[in-house]
Parts: C-alpha cells; structure tokens; sequence
C-alpha cells in the first residue's frame, strides 16, 4: 500500500488516540518545531498517557498509529479484529 494511503488510513487511529487519553500522540511538550517531533519522534505509548486503558487494546492502537507504516493495520478490518 502506497505510504500516503497507509497514512490516510491511520489518521482516524491518531483521533482515537487523542480522544483516549485527552493527548496528541507526540510528546509536543518541549520547544522544538512541532514538525520536527513528528518527523523524528516516536508516538508515546498509549498506556505511557492513559494506564487503564487495558492492554490489549493499547496494543492494538499503538500498533495502528505508529509512525512506520509497514508496521501497522494493513486496513480497518484488522484494526477491528484486534480490538474485539
């Protein structure tokens, strides 16, 4: 899948993330250029934000917002068998 659709279809994942733990994904938290961190950082493990939430299911979101797109979901239907 050709990396700008991986990432389309991860943008969803990336609200899911924020309307969990009330949090963006990065660490945005120090004066660097916030394309910078998205550029170069990695996203902060879901449970590192929000602890409860159980494991496999933060699991299951960190591997769809991570940053290398070989590594996530190869599309929703695998996300949502993940988290059922």
């Amino acid at each position: 899948m050709p990396p700008r659709l991986a990432s389309s279809i991860n943008q969803p994942k990336m609200r899911q993330y924020a309307g969990l733990t009330h949090f963006l994904p990065f660490d945005f938290s120090s004066k660097r250029d916030p394309m910078d961190v998205i550029l170069n950082d990695d996203v902060v493990p879901i449970r590192k934000r929000v602890a409860e939430i159980p494991k496999p299911l933060a699991a299951a979101i960190d591997r769809a917002v991570t940053i290398n797109h070989k590594d996530r979901y190869p599309d929703a239907i695998g996300f949502f068998k993940a988290v059922e």
